[in-house]
């Protein structure tokens, strides 16, 4: 019964600061735990990329208890001929993954978030949640109940996401490779040796954490990235986000930061961090004149090796599948956008251009 729940909105940065103890406990609850929906990571989200933006965060609680967090901002989309006023998920290209926050046994609280929703004062006509993994029942559930009062919703399919289950033992898992890979990734590694000594190295420590993301950053800015302008240290804002989420990481004890060293020399790195039994791979790069060698490659040998080592549950190479990735591992979750709209005119448009109309003229030049 949506009665027995509070819905609030939180829209002053400084509200959402005093939740933290709450929104942790909630996610050790939740359907979804991920560290992208950690306090840590919206609170530093926020602050690095949510200027000039109006935070509009929905909670839920039952018997004062906080059982939802929709984690919102207000945007607008593009559209001609005005841009329609939306509410989007708190991430951009730099989140890895997002879901409401709901507590199990709670989906009731759902309801009464969308009648809030449909109540809200401040326009909005589209609401849009961004790389949702799928599988968990809060952004369904959300779906379900607008469809239910004659919403128009829709789906945005992203791809898959690959993952490695880490059971058994590594030599059982590394032997079920494919023999050629395991050929080509042993010839690589004698082939690096040549040049010089080679070792992993895994930093963990808060206080070398600062000094070693400067490597990492100027190894990656040396690659194909550097030059493409996409590299984390080209932005200074990124440059911050991520020595911030870093240093932080590494105070709660989550922080994995790899490197392979050729002769003292960090040459290749993952950006990682351990998290509930789950080592989530954010970032990776390697110096371009070693691209020969694969040195990404043969650095993930030990990373999966350690993993392994310490009986952890799961690797996830988040992104999404690709040639490199899938030589590890041939699984994945599908992620997708989910879109409500609200029932304005712009908004039926919009759902129709996005979800019926431009599919239909794009299978129709298909055919030509």
């Amino acid at each position: 019964m949506t009665e027995a729940y509070e819905v609030s909105e939180i829209s002053k940065p400084d509200a959402f600061l005093g939740l933290e103890s709450e929104w942790e406990a909630l996610l050790d609850e939740s359907y979804c735990d991920l560290p992208f929906l950690t306090h840590d990571w919206f609170r530093l989200w926020w602050e690095h990329f949510g200027a000039d933006r109006r935070v509009a965060i929905l909670t839920a609680r039952r018997a004062g208890k906080l059982v939802l967090a929709m984690p919102l901002m207000e945007a607008r989309e593009r559209w001609f001929p005005a841009p329609l006023p939306k509410l989007h998920s708190l991430t951009n290209a730099h989140s890895y993954r997002y879901q409401i926050l709901l507590a199990r046994g709670e989906e009731g609280s759902v309801r009464a978030v969308w009648e809030a929703l449909k109540r809200r004062r401040r326009a909005w006509h589209l609401l849009e949640l961004e790389r949702c993994p799928v599988g968990y029942p809060a952004d369904q559930e959300l779906m379900s109940v607008a469809r239910q009062d004659g919403h128009a919703v829709g789906v945005w399919h992203g791809g898959v996401s690959p993952y490695l289950t880490l059971e058994g033992t590594w030599e059982r898992y590394f032997e079920s490779l494919k023999p050629k890979f395991r050929s080509n990734l042993r010839n690589r590694t004698k082939r690096l040796e040549k040049l010089g000594r080679l070792e992993p190295e895994v930093v963990s420590d808060p206080s070398a954490c600062s000094a070693a993301l400067e490597d990492a950053l100027a190894i990656e800015e040396a690659s194909w990235k550097g030059d493409a302008g996409s590299a984390i240290a080209t932005d200074a804002t990124l440059r911050r986000f991520y020595a911030a989420w870093g240093e932080r990481a590494a105070e709660r004890g989550w922080l994995r930061l790899w490197f392979l060293k050729l002769d003292g020399k960090r040459v290749a790195f993952e950006y990682n961090v351990q998290y509930k039994g789950v080592l989530y791979c954010l970032k990776i790069g390697y110096r371009p004149e070693l691209h020969p060698y694969s040195p990404g490659q043969v650095l993930k040998r030990s990373v999966l090796e350690r993993a392994f080592q310490e009986a952890l549950r799961e690797y996830d190479f988040l992104g999404v599948m690709d040639e490199a990735k899938s030589d590890w591992t041939d699984t994945g979750r599908p992620f997708t956008w989910a879109y409500v709209y609200a029932g304005s005119v712009p908004a039926r448009l919009h759902h129709a251009l996005k979800f019926s109309w431009g599919p239909r003229l794009k299978r129709a030049a298909g055919r030509s």
